[in-house]
């Protein structure tokens, strides 16, 4: 039985076209070997190729398989050559494109020298004690002491005198809280009408006592209301040099204090 010479598969010897692959077959003229003779010797083998892979498609050209890493390598190698050609000179001057130093030298930074400055003096000031003239007497004082307070429910201020220029005058001026008052009077008389009245308010009292500093005990004390009388306007003195506490009291008044020493 004869083969396809294209394909190799076995065919019938009338067949001039192969029925796998449709290859023409040759018929041979040689008659077919009769019983008890040696065969022929086996032709070599042929590899089966389909007309398809023998001819290249038009217009495209087959690249051996190894070609595309050829090319690879190639293009590695012409970066790195690239790259060590641009870097050497920079790996030899020890630094990189963006860190090299300007070609021309930068003109020095001249710092201004500051100027000195001035420092003024702190001149400390003593206050000039302030002198007062009593005309009723003909005598100068020294004041020591002269504010507006208004105390309330009892409140206390106290000022130390080391009084070594006698006389120690006290002066204050009182304004205490007034109440107004209206009262009808005659009642169902043809006189009735209303009174109105104006007066210091009863709980409103002021006291300045003179103490000495070293005992405590009282040496002189004047004041408004409580066990005193109702001036608003009061003065009196110390004569005898020491040490004293001028202590100031009261509730509902406003006080103008003065204390003075002999000049």
């Amino acid at each position: 039985m004869p083969f396809c010479s294209s394909c190799g598969k076995e065919i019938s010897a009338s067949q001039k076209f192969c029925e796998y692959c449709g290859a023409a077959q040759e018929i041979s003229d040689i008659p077919a070997p009769f019983p008890g003779d040696q065969p022929p010797p086996p032709s070599p083998l042929r590899i089966p190729m389909t007309q398809a892979s023998l001819q290249p498609s038009a217009g495209k050209k087959t690249l051996p398989k190894n070609a595309a890493i050829i090319i690879g390598v190639v293009v590695i190698l012409t970066v790195v050559a690239a790259v060590f050609l641009v870097g050497m000179p920079y790996l030899k001057s020890g630094s990189s494109p963006a860190l090299q130093q300007p070609t021309q030298p930068l003109p020095p930074t001249t710092i201004p020298t500051p100027l000195p400055t001035m420092t003024t003096p702190q001149v400390t000031t003593i206050p000039t004690p302030k002198i007062v003239t009593d005309e009723r007497f003909e005598e100068t004082y020294e004041e020591l002491y002269n504010h507006n307070l208004t105390y309330k429910f009892g409140q206390k201020e106290v000022f130390p005198v080391n009084l070594t220029r006698p006389p120690l005058f006290i002066k204050f001026n009182i304004i205490p809280t007034m109440v107004n008052r209206s009262k009808l009077v005659d009642i169902d008389l043809s006189t009735e009408h209303i009174v109105y009245a104006v007066y210091p308010d009863p709980n409103s009292w002021f006291e300045v006592r003179i103490l000495d500093a070293v005992s405590g005990t009282v040496v002189a004390s004047k004041g408004f209301n409580k066990e005193y009388d109702q001036q608003t306007k009061n003065e009196f003195m110390i004569r005898e040099k020491g040490k004293y506490n001028v202590e100031m009291s009261g509730n509902g008044v406003t006080v103008n204090t003065q204390i003075l020493v002999g000049d």
